[in-house]
């Protein structure tokens, strides 16, 4: 969320004279003036460096709505309400926004004249300011400033707050978090950027917008004779590489831990490749024992059976139909039939 210093928290000083005023301007005015400031705020260009007040869609509709049907009497005083927050005493523009939905922005110098012809219903929630900036090659009004709350690793209880000025880069905001968190310009810091319970370490050469958004936790760490708060396994690793000359020691042994990971990773897969030659090697085996038993075991049996199939059936063509009668009646007629064949096919025979 924004901080106080997006909405100013001064103190209205009300004239007793304001109504009797309000009721003077608002006779005096008349439908064509409204027109032509409408219209002069449609034809004013953005400036970077000036300044823009947002007004809530509600009111501007009903200041439209007036100016259509000729009732600018109608019109009431400027109305916030609707796109502010108030917390603890302090006023905040709400989150999520949208320009020509909740918000019209009107040129500083428009919203004056508006305001001394109309009002404002409260001075502190209703006078919503905004500066003109340049992002990304364009002229934007910064609706939402970038804040920063910033904290000391060692130290939660020492944080403040550092809001991103367009022409900021990793090296200002370096200093600027310095001098937020009153450390000394020289002193070597790392910077984090905190999200739920994971930090991760800012690459100073990355492009700025490349870690902050509208509002962004910042963990710093400083170095200390020699060491940091947060190091070794517990420190959180750069998602784009070392920070700054200061922690090449670190990065070296960083790098020597992530060879030393690869290597062990590496090692793991020549095991792995091991046990599936090992494995292919057993299935091989497998393989040429069973040919090895179907080819002298197996075959040699059936070939005797088939021998001695037949040999069984020409000797009982021998016996007399009596005996062959009484062996068929006891065994079945199946122990007296003549060979199948098989024998004769497989090469047996």
């Amino acid at each position: 969320m924004p901080s106080p210093e997006d909405v100013p928290m001064e103190d209205g000083t009300n004239d007793e004279n304001q109504p009797e005023q309000q009721q003077q301007l608002k006779v005096a005015l008349t439908r064509q003036e409204l027109v032509a400031l409408i219209d002069q705020i449609d034809r004013t260009p953005m400036v970077v460096g000036e300044t823009w007040c947002l007004v809530s869609q509600k009111w501007w509709t009903a200041l439209n709505k007036a100016v259509r049907d000729g009732y600018v009497e109608d019109v009431p005083a400027i109305d916030n309400t609707p796109i502010s927050d108030c917390v603890n005493g302090f006023f905040y523009l709400k989150q999520h926004m949208g320009e020509g939905i909740d918000y019209t922005p009107v040129p500083a110098p428009i919203f004056e004249k508006l305001s001394k012809m109309f009002q404002l219903e409260d001075d502190r929630r209703d006078y919503i300011t905004r500066k003109v900036v340049m992002k990304n090659g364009e002229k934007v009004l910064e609706v939402y400033p970038r804040v920063i709350h910033v904290t000391l690793a060692r130290s939660r209880d020492v944080k403040g707050d550092v809001i991103l000025q367009p022409d900021d880069t990793m090296e200002t905001l370096s200093q600027r978090v310095r001098t937020e968190l009153a450390l000394a310009p020289n002193e070597n810091i790392r910077i984090y950027v905190s999200s739920g319970n994971s930090q991760e370490l800012i690459d100073t050469s990355a492009p700025l917008d490349s870690y902050f958004d509208t509002v962004q936790k910042v963990i710093v760490d400083t170095e200390v004779e020699g060491e940091w708060f947060f190091r070794a396994a517990n420190a959180p690793r750069s998602l784009f590489g070392p920070q700054n000359s200061s922690t090449e020691g670190d990065s070296e042994l960083e790098e020597e831990e992530v060879d030393e990971q690869e290597e062990e990773e590496e090692n793991e897969a020549d095991v792995d490749l091991d046990d599936c030659k090992n494995l292919t090697n057993a299935r091989a085996k497998i393989g040429t024992t069973l040919s090895t038993i179907k080819r002298n075991v197996l075959w040699p049996l059936c070939a005797l059976w088939f021998h001695v199939h037949d040999f069984w059936f020409y000797f009982c063509q021998m016996w007399p139909e009596e005996v062959r009668s009484t062996v068929a009646f006891f065994f079945g007629w199946w122990i007296l039939r003549p060979p199948s064949g098989t024998s004769a096919r497989l090469g047996f025979l």
